[in-house]
């Protein structure tokens, strides 16, 4: 997103009416992304040590019923 906005200022085609205008509001996209980002990384973590922890349980549970 951030290429694209050097790209419109450069001179790329545009939806918008003026290069500045579609360059603001590619760097505002990037810049909200870059934010956004280590909620999104920090979701997908919890998510496989959730799966994780269910694993391991599962495990644990099969050994405990083999050794009886």
């Amino acid at each position: 997103t951030l290429l694209t906005t050097v790209a419109a200022l450069c001179g790329c085609r545009t939806e918008h009416g003026s290069r500045w205008r579609a360059a603001g509001y590619n760097l505002l996209a990037a810049l909200l992304q870059t934010l956004t980002a280590p909620f999104v990384v920090g979701w997908v973590w919890s998510i496989m040590w959730g799966i994780t922890f269910v694993n391991v349980s599962v495990n644990k549970d099969l050994q405990e019923v083999m050794h009886l």
